[in-house]
């Protein structure tokens, strides 16, 4: 099985309104997402449109979109960015049938690693509170030629966030 990661284009958008205004509600309420704050599709496409255009030290969203076998089945979003300094990590399986086979683990890994060398630009503290080490050795990803990052990862039944610091 391959598993990648690569940044967002213009031709993931439609892919990811269309999961937002397709979602269940029952989906949604399991990750603490109330639909009703989200804007029109039209409005959230031009949003995301202008994300994308952003210069990488001013946008505040970045998208690493999710690949298994040359097919992208979700993604994660890099949220709240403080270019070099922090952002929020929100992972997506909009593809169902991929979800529970032990694959987000490892992908969560391959984006934490593609957000820092994209978005958190040299910033590799050596104090580390939990590590890609770590989380690399857990899903079986290596990783260890890779300096260690810090961050803080929060799990709860509404989905995962992680926070670099």
């Amino acid at each position: 099985m391959e598993l990648r990661v690569r940044p967002w284009t213009q031709d993931d958008i439609p892919e990811i309104v269309q999961y937002w205004t397709t979602i269940r509600n029952v989906d949604a309420d399991r990750m603490g997402c109330d639909l009703s704050r989200f804007p029109a599709p039209e409005q959230y496409k031009r949003i995301l449109e202008e994300q994308l255009d952003a210069p990488h030290e001013t946008a505040s969203a970045f998208y690493s979109m999710w690949v298994v076998n040359g097919d992208t089945i979700g993604f994660a979003s890099l949220k709240n960015i403080r270019f070099g300094i922090r952002g929020e990590m929100h992972l997506h399986i909009w593809n169902a049938k991929e979800r529970g086979k032990g694959i987000g683990g490892r992908l969560f890994c391959l984006s934490a690693i593609d957000f820092f060398e994209r978005v958190i630009t040299g910033f590799w503290p050596l104090t580390v509170e939990s590590s890609i080490a770590a989380w690399s050795n857990t899903f079986g990803l290596a990783c260890a030629s890779r300096p260690t990052p810090m961050f803080k990862t929060t799990f709860s039944s509404l989905g995962t966030a992680m926070v670099f610091l």
